[in-house]
């Protein structure tokens, strides 16, 4: 239910790939008929999106084991050592303690909500002693979409917990003060051509100020429903 928001980052993002492959690619393209051309250049961003979801969902673990006490996996890139070394200094630099990892979120459909959703928290956490909804992401920007789905689960009813293969437990969702985005990011290359060294940054927003995202994802969600 999180994703009936769109994200316009990753749609510029994979147009871009389409466009740089075409470029790269234009020899081969032309020995093609127009209709296998076609055909390969739809799917020409597909294999690097998978690369940058795989590398994403390896920092998410490297955060979760390093806070919960398990054991984290090494890197399998140098984008993913830089990541892992940004979200590591961020925890030598900030205090995060009572942690919950990956833990699932249900909303039930309240007056004048027509629908239901559920989702999954990356952390709740007290991070430097004021309780937060915390995010991982490996995105270059911090769009509204992700302050819409943060705001669903921060006003969801209860907290689902797995405490065993196939058994959980149902517990109210903590009350926290602000939801939090964590961007790490690796060595990269900005639209100006400068280049941007790998770094961290926490983008954190008050509950008191979530209402209008709330309203936002719940109105994309009425409307994803009515369509389908």
């Amino acid at each position: 239910a999180l994703g009936v928001l769109d994200k316009p980052g990753v749609l510029q993002w994979s147009l871009d790939q389409q466009a740089a492959v075409a470029v790269m690619e234009t020899e081969k393209i032309m020995l093609q008929s127009p209709e296998k051309a076609f055909s390969w250049l739809r799917f020409a961003g597909g294999s690097v999106l998978t690369e940058l979801q795989e590398r994403g969902d390896h920092v998410h673990e490297f955060m979760e084991a390093t806070i919960s006490g398990g054991w984290p996996p090494d890197p399998e890139t140098v984008e993913e050592q830089q990541m892992m070394e940004q979200g590591a200094l961020f925890l030598e630099e900030h205090w995060v303690t009572n942690a919950l990892t990956e833990v699932t979120v249900w909303s039930h459909a309240k007056e004048g909500q027509k629908n239901q959703y559920a989702g999954t928290l990356d952390l709740v956490c007290d991070l430097d002693g004021v309780p937060t909804l915390l995010d991982f992401k490996s995105a270059r920007v911090f769009q509204i979409v992700h302050v819409a789905q943060m705001a669903a689960l921060a006003f969801a009813d209860e907290l689902l917990q797995e405490v065993e293969p196939l058994r959980w437990v149902r517990h109210e969702v903590p009350k926290v003060e602000q939801v939090a985005v964590l961007q790490l990011r690796p060595d990269y290359v900005d639209n100006d051509g400068e280049v941007i060294p790998a770094h961290y940054k926490l983008t954190a927003i008050p509950v008191a100020d979530l209402k209008p995202f709330y309203y936002l994802f719940l109105g994309a969600l009425d409307a994803k429903c009515a369509m389908t």
